[in-house]
C-alpha cells in the first residue's frame, strides 16, 4: 500500500500528523477487512456525496453504509493513500470489490475531510476524519 505525503512544517506537527493519519489508515483497513464493514458508520459523514458511472446522488450515512455493505466482499485491499496538498483531506483507494453493478473495476475510493462535533469542515486539524465522498468505478 502506497503512502502519498504532501509537504508539510517539519518537527512534531509532521510526527502527530503523521500518527492521525496511520491511526485513519489503520482503521480503514480494519474496516474493509471484512464484508459487514464493521465501524464503517463512525466513519461516515451525516450526508456521503456519492459518485458511481451512471451519475452521482447525495446519501445519508445509514444507507451509504447499507450501499456499501450491499456491494462489499472478500478480498477488499487499501491500495493506496493520498494527502491532499491544498486542503485538509485524504485519498483512500480501495481494490477487489466485486463488479457488480454499478462498480464495473472493483474500485471504491473514499474522500475524507475533518469535520467538527456539529458536522461542519473543520480546516484547522482537529476536527475527526470522517468520509464525506465515496466514487465507484
Amino acid at each position: 500500500m502506497a503512502v502519498a505525503a504532501s509537504p508539510s512544517p517539519a518537527g512534531g506537527a509532521q510526527s502527530a500528523a503523521d500518527a492521525d493519519v496511520a491511526a485513519v489508515q489503520r482503521r480503514m483497513e480494519q474496516i474493509i477487512a471484512t464484508p459487514d464493514l464493521r465501524g464503517i458508520e463512525a466513519l461516515l459523514l451525516d450526508h456521503v456525496s456519492f459518485s458511481t458511472p451512471q451519475g452521482g446522488d447525495v446519501l445519508d450515512n445509514a444507507v451509504a453504509a447499507t450501499w456499501l455493505r450491499d456491494h462489499a466482499g472478500p478480498g477488499i485491499k487499501m491500495t493506496r493513500l493520498e494527502r491532499g496538498t491544498q486542503e485538509v483531506m485524504l485519498q483512500v483507494q480501495t481494490d477487489g470489490w466485486p463488479t457488480r453493478d454499478p462498480v464495473q473495476q472493483g474500485l471504491v475510493n473514499f474522500g475524507l475531510r475533518r469535520y467538527d462535533a456539529n458536522g461542519r469542515q473543520d480546516e484547522t486539524g482537529n476536527g475527526d476524519w470522517k468520509i464525506d465522498v465515496i466514487s465507484v468505478e
